[in-house]
């Protein structure tokens, strides 16, 4: 067993990844991974598609979500881990993010506008091709009709953060997201918190009933891998991670390098104190 390992950060077509369900399950038996969570942004579209291709691989699945939530004025990025798909709290949920995606999508595509792109939401929609729509997907619609050389050139352009034609993103209230994943049986992790993340907000978090944090993560180095370590501990938080996979070259490379082992998923599947 502790040579058994998982991957709990994947995406794949159903929102931002360049991966069919299908397709990110043979990346992840190629990489000789036992267990693997999917993890699109806000959506569980994907989940049924890769529970089955995992089946036929003999690779344990996870059905997992990666939601978009705001502590205050801050958005963080949670992680969902097994929950049951079908409850109906869960996908109302779901269904709201869409919705406030399409509208954040539908004010990005009228600054672009202004801006003297001249792109609509059908441009946008072809590009995602009824997955969750994501910035990438304005990013390539813009490319393709031919105002940026690439995806990294329209996102500097106009899509950055700090972009002309970025919209912030709506989120859902950090706290009430977790009450609803465990409703539905599941248990949440804190994403990346190396992207950038006060201790006030970990702090704030772990109060509204987090149960983990990323520790392995291909934007944390050595020093951060042990800072979140100790974090997990301070606070009693499962330690979890992945590759985020999102099926961008190089990416296949770190399935192996940022999985981690199959017995902290099992840990915190089961909700088990740290050992």
């Amino acid at each position: 067993m502790a040579n058994l390992r998982a991957d709990l950060h994947l995406h794949s077509t159903a929102s931002d990844g360049l991966l069919s369900p299908t397709q990110l399950v043979a990346q992840v038996r190629a990489a000789g991974l036992s267990m693997m969570a999917l993890t699109d942004h806000d959506t569980i579209a994907g989940v049924a598609e890769a529970a089955a291709a995992c089946d036929e691989s003999g690779i344990a699945f996870v059905p997992g979500t990666e939601l978009s939530v705001g502590v205050g004025d801050v958005e963080v990025h949670m992680l969902a881990y097994g929950f049951d798909p079908s409850d109906l709290t869960l996908q109302a949920m779901l269904d709201a993010f869409e919705r406030r995606r399409i509208k954040r999508a539908e004010a990005m595509v009228e600054k672009l506008n202004g801006l003297g792109v001249a792109l609509s939401m059908d441009d946008v929609r072809a590009q995602a091709g009824g997955a969750i729509i994501a910035r990438p997907h304005l990013a390539q619609a813009v490319v393709t009709a031919g105002y940026s050389t690439s995806v990294r050139h329209a996102f500097d352009q106009y899509l950055s953060n700090r972009g002309p034609a970025y919209v912030r993103k709506p989120t859902l209230d950090a706290r009430r997201a977790i009450e609803v994943v465990h409703a539905a049986g599941g248990v949440t992790v804190l994403a990346h918190p190396g992207h950038w993340m006060s201790d006030q907000t970990i702090h704030t978090l772990f109060h509204g009933g987090l149960d983990g944090i990323e520790v392995i993560h291909p934007s944390h180095d050595a020093n951060l891998q042990d800072f979140y370590r100790r974090t997990a501990t301070d606070y009693g938080l499962l330690p979890s991670g992945g590759s985020d996979f999102h099926g961008r070259p190089g990416d296949e490379a770190n399935l192996a390098r940022y999985s981690i082992p199959v017995a902290w998923a099992e840990r915190l599947l089961q909700h088990l104190p740290t050992p």
